[in-house]
């Protein structure tokens, strides 16, 4: 499995990129950002190996959220590539250009778009739940909170799981498991 390296140029563009899709969305706000570009990177790792943008997310109690995104928006607010419109009860980021896509796959945006349309509907709070059943979080939160101390989630954690096998998984795993000499 790949490492992902952060990418500040893409992971600027992708928030671009999801404010320009978002901007007529009634639920799009700063939450909804900080899940939707989770859900890209941590499922583009999962299927491809490589997270999109490679960036750091943090366990904090509402969800995952990516370590960089303020300074990041600051400096966005700052150039006037994004503006802020507070709502009552949200944050909403509004792209003031078009995003580069340059750098992107085209199975990246591939996958970005199907993260739009599986949360299109879902509002902050759904999607705060959500995340809070991802296995990765949940170990990263529960450290962060014996510690004190902020907790990176880390990519490899999407591949945890608790559900139980199926009865292929369970026959593939003995089979492994007589393969390679293993008790059982």
């Amino acid at each position: 499995m790949a490492t992902s390296t952060f990418n500040e140029k893409k992971f600027k563009e992708l928030i671009l990129y999801l404010a320009a899709k978002h901007e007529d969305e009634r639920f799009w706000g700063a939450t909804k950002l900080n899940k939707c570009l989770f859900y890209a990177d941590f499922l583009a790792y999962q299927k491809h190996g490589e997270a999109i943008t490679g960036a750091e997310y943090i366990a904090l109690e509402r969800g995952p959220a990516p370590r960089r995104l303020l300074p990041i928006q600051k400096e966005m607010l700052a150039s006037g590539e994004i503006a802020i419109q507070e709502r009552p009860m949200q944050r909403r980021i509004v792209a003031l250009r078009e995003p580069d896509l340059s750098e992107f796959t085209a199975q990246e945006i591939a996958l970005v778009d199907e993260v739009i349309e599986r949360t299109r509907m879902a509002d902050a709070n759904t999607l705060s739940e959500l995340t809070h059943g991802f296995l990765g979080w949940k170990a990263a939160r529960a450290e962060s909170e014996a510690t004190g101390r902020q907790v990176v989630i880390p990519y490899r954690t999407v591949f945890v799981s608790n559900k139980k096998p199926d009865e292929f998984e369970e026959a593939h795993g003995r089979e492994l498991a007589r393969k390679h000499g293993w008790p059982g």
